[in-house]
C-alpha cells in the first residue's frame, strides 16, 4: 500500500504546484518594488519581445503599405533578382548569362557586408499591430486642429512614404547607376538573401522578376572548399566554415524557396536543371524578358573541377541538410 504523503514522481504535474507556489510567493515579495519602480513587467515586457523577435517576419501592414505605395512596372523595366541558396550554386553562371543578354547590368553581391537589403529588411520588422501604436501615423490623425495644439510625441510619417524611401536607396544606388552606363534595366545577384529577403523586394518592387536557385548541397560544399571560400551570411558575426554550418544554411534557405508565395513572380530552379536542360533557359530568358548568348554557358568561370570532400566532412553536411536533399534527389556521394 502506498504512502499518500509521498510524491508521485512518475507523473508529468508532479511538482507544478510547488513551482506555482513558489511564483505566487515572489510576486507576492516583490509587489512592493513592482509598485514602485515597474521593473518586474518591464523586464516580461523586454524579455517576451526579445523571445519572438528571431522569429518576426514583416507584417501585413508593412507587405500592404508597400503594394500600396509602389509603383507597378512593366516586364522589361522590372529589376532582376537572382537568389542563390548558398554559395558555388550557380548564380555567378546566371548572372553572366543574364550580362550576356545586353540590356541588364546584374551587380554582383554589391556592398555584401554593409548588409543592405538584409539590414532595411530588418528596419521593418518592428511595425505590426503592436507598434507604431494609434495615432501615431500623421494620416490617422483626424482632429482638425493644428498640429502644434495636439500631443504629438511620436508623430511619424506614412508607412508607404517609409518603402518609397527604401526603394529610392536601391534605385539610386543601382538603377542610376546602371542606366549611367548604357544599361535599360538592373538587377543584383546574391548568395545571402533568404526568402524573407525576397519578400521584401517583391514589397519594395511588385513586378521584380526573382530567381531562386539551388544545387547538390554535397557539390556545393566540395566546391567552396576547394576555392578556399571565406563567406559569411552576416559579416563579420556569422561566417561560415564548417560543413554544418554551410549545410544549415543550405536548408534553410531552401526551405524557404520551396515554400515561396505563388502569386509573386518568380522562379524556383535547380543549377543541374540550368545547365543540363536548354528548355529551362529558355523558360528563364521568357520570364526575365531577355535574350541571353548561350555560349556563355561553355565558358566556365571559376571552376572547381570535380574535386571533392573528405567523407567525414560530406557526413557533417549530410547531417545538416537531410532529409530535405534527399527529397530533392540529391544523396551524399560514397566515399
Amino acid at each position: 500500500m502506498s504512502d499518500s504523503k509521498t510524491p508521485d514522481t512518475t507523473s508529468d504535474d508532479w511538482g507544478k504546484a510547488d513551482v506555482a507556489s513558489w511564483r505566487s510567493s515572489l510576486r507576492r515579495a516583490m509587489q512592493p518594488i513592482e509598485d514602485r519602480f515597474g521593473v518586474v513587467a518591464g523586464w516580461r515586457h523586454h524579455r517576451e519581445s526579445r523571445k519572438s523577435w528571431a522569429t518576426t517576419a514583416l507584417s501585413p501592414a508593412v507587405l500592404n503599405a508597400a503594394a500600396n505605395g509602389a509603383v507597378e512596372q512593366p516586364a522589361d523595366e522590372a529589376p532582376i533578382f537572382v537568389l542563390g541558396a548558398t554559395w558555388r550554386s550557380g548564380s555567378t553562371l546566371l548572372q553572366r548569362l543574364l550580362l550576356s543578354s545586353g540590356d541588364v547590368m546584374m551587380w554582383g553581391e554589391p556592398w555584401n557586408r554593409c548588409d543592405l537589403i538584409q539590414g532595411m529588411r530588418e528596419s521593418l520588422r518592428p511595425i505590426g499591430d503592436q507598434w507604431p501604436a494609434e495615432g501615431n501615423v500623421v494620416d490617422e490623425l483626424t482632429a482638425t486642429e493644428p498640429l502644434h495644439t495636439l500631443m504629438v510625441p511620436d508623430l511619424y510619417p506614412e508607412r508607404a512614404d517609409l518603402l518609397d524611401a527604401h526603394r529610392a536607396l536601391f534605385n539610386r544606388l543601382y538603377a542610376d547607376t546602371a542606366i549611367d552606363r548604357g544599361y535599360e534595366r538592373w538587377g543584383i545577384k546574391e548568395t545571402r538573401l533568404g526568402a524573407e529577403d525576397a519578400r521584401y523586394l517583391h514589397a519594395l518592387y511588385p513586378s521584380a522578376r526573382i530567381i531562386l536557385l539551388y544545387r547538390d548541397p554535397y557539390a556545393s560544399w566540395s566546391s567552396y572548399v576547394a576555392l578556399r571560400a571565406q563567406g559569411y551570411a552576416r559579416w563579420p558575426n556569422e561566417p561560415i566554415v564548417s560543413p554544418h554550418d554551410f549545410g544549415a544554411m543550405w536548408r534553410n534557405r531552401v526551405e524557404g524557396f520551396l515554400n515561396y508565395p505563388d502569386h509573386l513572380p518568380h522562379v524556383l530552379v535547380s543549377y543541374e536543371a540550368l545547365i543540363e536542360d536548354p528548355a529551362v533557359l529558355d523558360e528563364l530568358a521568357q520570364f526575365c524578358g531577355v535574350e541571353p548568348d548561350r555560349s556563355t554557358l561553355e565558358q566556365r568561370v571559376g571552376r572547381s573541377y570535380g574535386t571533392r570532400s573528405p567523407a567525414a566532412s560530406m557526413r557533417r553536411v549530410e547531417k545538416a541538410v537531410e532529409p530535405l536533399a534527399g527529397e530533392l534527389g540529391y544523396r551524399r556521394p560514397s566515399a
